[in-house]
């Protein structure tokens, strides 16, 4: 038995059809386009989060983004002499800088996002606000290996004998995940051509009890 054609139920079937087609295509697009991610990480001077990427320096590469709260705050003359004496990166954590700027927009999709730098006033402007660093592991330096011990103490020889202090250690040391040493980050306080005191302090710190072996 032939179905009767009704003309309208026909046209309302298809107006469904177009309505879920056009959310779905929605969706994808907003999935596709959207720049925010997680917050992972939250400190005084900005906050981390997981997703976003540039260039082969992204979430699968084990990078993270780090969002400033005022602008990126990086000595270019102090980075570069870490790349000259840590050409690999694998004692002291070196930002990525993308050549082109980042602002507001990049994180205008994530409403969680938003609400956290509104609540602590974070201002964006044309500088560029975000970096990539590499994913690390917190580490704690009351139990340190005898080997991780030794790696961490030639580091800072290493800053000692080119004229380096850090500042503001034992706080700024992680655990690198590819090789289970301790490395340096965050050298906002960092001196170059540092005085005698200011590379006294950082021995002196590092003498003290905040870094200890495992028996």
């Amino acid at each position: 038995m032939k179905t009767k054609y009704n003309k309208k139920k026909h046209l309302k079937k298809n107006l469904f059809k177009t309505k879920k087609n056009l959310k779905k295509n929605l969706f994808k697009t907003k999935k596709h386009f959207k720049k925010g991610g997680n917050i992972i990480g939250k400190g005084k001077d900005g906050f981390i989060i997981d997703s976003l990427s540039y260039d082969s320096y992204n979430k699968d590469n084990g990078y993270l983004a780090k969002i400033f709260k005022q602008g990126i705050f990086v000595n270019k003359e102090l980075n570069n002499k870490l790349k000259e004496i840590d050409p690999d990166g694998s004692r002291f954590l070196q930002y990525i800088i993308p050549n082109s700027n980042f602002n507001k927009d990049l994180l205008r999709d994530n409403p969680d996002i938003q609400e956290y730098v509104k609540q602590n006033n974070f201002l964006f402007d044309n500088t560029n606000d975000v970096v990539f660093i590499k994913k690390l592991n917190p580490i704690d330096t009351t139990k340190l290996t005898k080997q991780q011990y030794r790696y961490l103490k030639k580091s800072l020889e290493i800053l000692q004998q080119n004229n380096i202090s850090h500042g503001d250690l034992p706080d700024n040391i992680m655990l690198d995940p590819e090789t289970n040493y301790p490395i340096i980050i965050d050298w906002e306080n960092a001196i170059l051509n540092a005085s005698s005191k200011d590379k006294e302090t950082d021995y002196i710190t590092f003498m003290g009890p905040h870094f200890k072996i495992l028996k």
